[in-house]
């Protein structure tokens, strides 16, 4: 009786390339739609509050250039964060300061107080979030990575194509505070977009190391989101 071969099969990990990666694509288009939408919608927000306190034009320039620059000084210190915790920890955090900075913007009395809540506090927690997402997206895809950016790039287009609208009929309908309530109620929605950002380790596919070896799935990178 002929002796049965048997062949041992190896695995190898590889990124999902979909799946979850579906929710991280979506999370960050939904992050960049809440963020990016209330920049070019900053004077039709605090305008006619900043024209209240005799301070528009100066104002303006002056909160959104601090804004940039605690986003810049933020995302300096975000490879530093990531190597003391997790990427999705550091993404938490500035979603927390985002939200904290949102819904302090609805007790703003002065220059002074939005210029706290909305350049430190929502600029810091926007540049902790970008890194966090352009990261943990690029770990889940490598084949699609292209068409997957694609879209959700087109969503970012489209959501903050709608924002200037959103808010101005919040502003219609609820007065300046009940409007900067309601933003705070979507900005929160940056909390939901950093927990979806799981470590890529949590969704690894396994194939055959043979077809991975031969290029059938794709170059094979080593993840290194935490």
């Amino acid at each position: 009786m002929a002796a049965s071969v048997v062949r041992e099969v190896r695995y190898r990990r590889v990124p999902p390339e979909g799946g979850w990666g579906l929710l991280v694509g979506v999370g960050m288009a939904m992050m960049f739609v809440v963020t990016l939408g209330s920049l070019p919608s900053f004077g039709l927000m605090f305008g006619d509050f900043l024209t209240e306190l005799g301070e528009e034009t100066s104002a303006i320039a002056l909160i959104t250039s601090c804004f940039f620059s605690a986003l810049s000084f933020a995302g300096l210190f975000t490879n530093t964060l990531m190597k003391k915790t997790s990427c999705r920890t550091v993404g938490l955090i500035g979603a927390v300061s985002y939200i904290v900075g949102s819904m302090m913007t609805i007790f703003v009395r002065s220059t002074n107080e939005l210029l706290i809540s909305f350049a430190v506090f929502q600029g810091a927690g926007f540049g902790l979030m970008i890194p966090v997402s352009y990261t943990t997206f690029n770990a889940y895809f490598v084949e699609k990575r292209v068409v997957m950016m694609s879209v959700a790039q087109t969503l970012i287009g489209l959501g903050t194509m709608f924002y200037p609208i959103f808010i101005q009929r919040s502003m219609d309908a609820f007065g300046f505070r009940g409007c900067m309530a309601v933003l705070a109620a979507v900005n929160s929605h940056t909390l939901v977009a950093m927990l979806v950002m799981h470590p890529v380790r949590w969704h690894m596919r396994r194939v055959p190391l043979d077809a991975a070896s031969s290029g059938e799935y794709g170059p094979v990178p080593t993840a290194t989101t935490t």
